[in-house]
């Protein structure tokens, strides 16, 4: 069952890169989030409190990691922050009638960058 997250996340992971190539920023942003969210699933196993929760499930992704040390603990930091600004930026996505522009590829190409890292390390 585990493993279907981290299939989750790949597949996710694969259409962010997919729509940011073809502009569609908007898409990439909710999909990317979805990879984060998935790939913490995935490395946290059991939900905390047997549900997952999208503030919650990154703190506990963190306390998880650290614990274990099988993530260095500067990806655990910037996959945090990328969650963080993800979250917002999805909540902008998917909630308002503001357009995400292509302003934030940069920022967008590095969360992609800082999660297919993670995906080494987490089995």
């Amino acid at each position: 069952m585990r493993e279907n997250f981290k299939r989750k996340a790949l597949e996710r992971l694969e259409t962010a890169k997919w729509c940011m190539n073809g502009g569609f920023i908007t898409s990439c942003v909710s999909n990317l989030y979805f990879a984060y969210f998935n790939f913490f699933q995935y490395a946290v196993g059991e939900p905390p409190r047997k549900r997952w929760q999208h503030i919650g499930i990154a703190k506990a992704f963190v306390h998880k990691a650290y614990r274990e040390s099988r993530v260095p603990v500067e990806l655990i930091s910037k996959l945090k922050g990328s969650y963080d600004k993800l979250y917002a930026l999805r909540r902008k996505a998917d909630y308002t009638d503001e357009l995400i522009t292509e302003r934030v590829t940069p920022e967008l190409e590095e969360y992609i960058n800082s999660l297919q890292e993670a995906l080494g390390y987490v089995s």
